[in-house]
């Protein structure tokens, strides 16, 4: 038997969730100081991750937020047995507590934030620095990978700097409503930043209407917005040692 680990839970002991772990499992305590792990008994080594198990896995999160700061773990994490839980616990006690006080009653809200007049001239810009390197640099198998690798470079920096841009425009103007927020460009421009908003529960409705003046301030983004989720971005500290489903 193993364990399926959802959580690390502030206090010991919590109520346990009763039947609404994998397999309809229940979801109980395992004890380490003053903090605990949420889990619940599985009979197999993996979890397959279907939408309905993701689910259940999110729900258990939210189940254990009503009562509880709550630093979640990613979906598939399992564990030999509750020893080998409370052994590797320890290590991160310090970590853990300081996350578990950042997270206290708030919530994670993604955005995804697309800026389509960046994204035509930046594609209008590659284009440009394309066509001259063709026309005026050495041929050849090198030239062609310096030329691609100097490319990637100074994408990569441009990205690193519009995404500090951007999360320092959204604490500007969400400041009022927004505890943290990490900010996260994207492999591809055209996908968009994906922001990650650190927001106290019971400021969700505020949040959603500060995002809308953020929109009426900025007509040329185009942000979308995904949550309440459990505070997945903001966990600082190393996770619990595990196998992966």
């Amino acid at each position: 038997m193993m364990l399926y680990v959802y959580a690390i839970v502030d206090s010991y002991p919590f109520e346990s969730v009763l039947g609404e772990g994998h397999e309809g499992a229940d979801v109980v305590a395992v004890p380490c100081g003053a903090c605990a792990a949420a889990v619940s008994v599985s009979s197999s080594c993996t979890i397959e991750a279907t939408p309905q198990n993701v689910w259940r896995h999110e729900r258990v999160l939210e189940r254990l937020m009503q009562d509880h700061a709550v630093l979640p773990l990613r979906f598939g994490t399992i564990c030999r047995d509750a020893d080998a839980l409370r052994d590797c616990l320890p290590t991160s006690a310090d970590g853990h507590r300081n996350d578990l006080e950042r997270v206290r009653g708030k919530v994670e809200i993604a955005l995804r934030i697309v800026d389509h007049v960046q994204n035509q001239c930046a594609g209008d810009a590659v284009a440009i620095k394309l066509d001259a390197a063709n026309d005026h640099e050495p041929t050849g198998r090198g030239a062609a990978y310096l030329r691609a690798r100097q490319q990637r470079l100074r994408s990569d920096m441009a990205k690193e700097d519009s995404g500090k841009r951007l999360e320092k425009l959204l604490r500007q103007q969400l400041g009022a409503v927004l505890k943290d927020v990490i900010c996260a460009p994207p492999a591809d421009p055209s996908a968009g930043y994906l922001a990650s908003c650190l927001v106290e529960r019971d400021q969700i409705a505020a949040f959603a209407h500060t995002l809308d003046l953020f929109r009426g301030d900025h007509p040329k983004l185009d942000v979308t917005c995904t949550g309440p989720w459990a505070p997945y971005s903001f966990v600082t500290a190393p996770p619990v040692p595990q196998r992966r489903s």
